[in-house]
């Protein structure tokens, strides 16, 4: 199975659900390519209306664990586009809508039993990429990945003028059981452990896709 695209479904699949109790509702989807983005954004200004996209920008440490499987820790971006010519009403939309996505994101584990609680939630605004700052890009939260999504985002035109984009970040881990028939779905220990104990200590080792049962 595909863990990856099934967890950034998942993700975007979760906000959605929780845009829909929004007025007006919050759109939700898997950041796409560039020509589908570009399309898509394009549709979103002409009806002011506001999109979350979301995609992963790269993973962190993959530590092995004593079943033979992997918890891989994803870097994964919400961007927040805002559509709204009043500079006063949009940022007062952005913000709103900021605080209830970092608090709907953090901890969640989109219904996916191989996931661990999303952890370390912060959010960038990325205006300064339409007047051509230089950014610090020493954190992967502001990665020329990160900044090139964004760009395809701004579009062409830039769009500062009626537009507020926003990247929400963190940082989650799945585990991954590259061995596991394609329906298989790894689980996490039961919840009344300490998530530090995650994963536990590994001496030696074990492939378990080669070991053979003893008769």
């Amino acid at each position: 199975m595909n863990y990856i695209s099934e967890y950034i479904e998942s993700v975007a699949a979760g906000i959605e659900q929780m845009g829909a109790e929004l007025a007006p509702p919050l759109q939700s989807r898997p950041l796409a390519g560039l020509v589908e983005t570009t399309l898509d954004t394009a549709a979103l200004r002409s009806d002011k209306k506001s999109a979350v996209y979301v995609t992963a920008v790269g993973s962190g440490e993959t530590l092995l664990v004593e079943t033979g499987a992997n918890d891989v820790t994803l870097r994964m971006v919400a961007y927040l586009m805002v559509v709204e010519p009043d500079s006063e009403q949009r940022t007062t939309v952005t913000q709103n809508l900021l605080v209830r996505l970092m608090g709907h994101i953090s901890g969640q584990r989109w219904g996916l039993p191989y996931a661990y609680p999303a952890a370390t939630v912060e959010a960038a605004d990325l205006h300064g990429l339409t007047k051509g700052f230089k950014p610090d890009t020493s954190s992967w939260r502001l990665s020329v990945s990160v900044l090139a999504h964004a760009a395809d985002l701004y579009g062409d035109d830039q769009g500062g003028s009626q537009l507020s984009l926003w990247a929400i970040t963190w940082e989650q881990k799945l585990r991954i059981d590259g061995c596991a028939g394609p329906d298989a779905k790894p689980t996490l220990p039961p919840r009344g452990l300490p998530y530090s104990r995650f994963p536990g200590e590994v001496a030696q080792r074990v492939d378990t896709c080669s070991v053979e049962k003893s008769e």
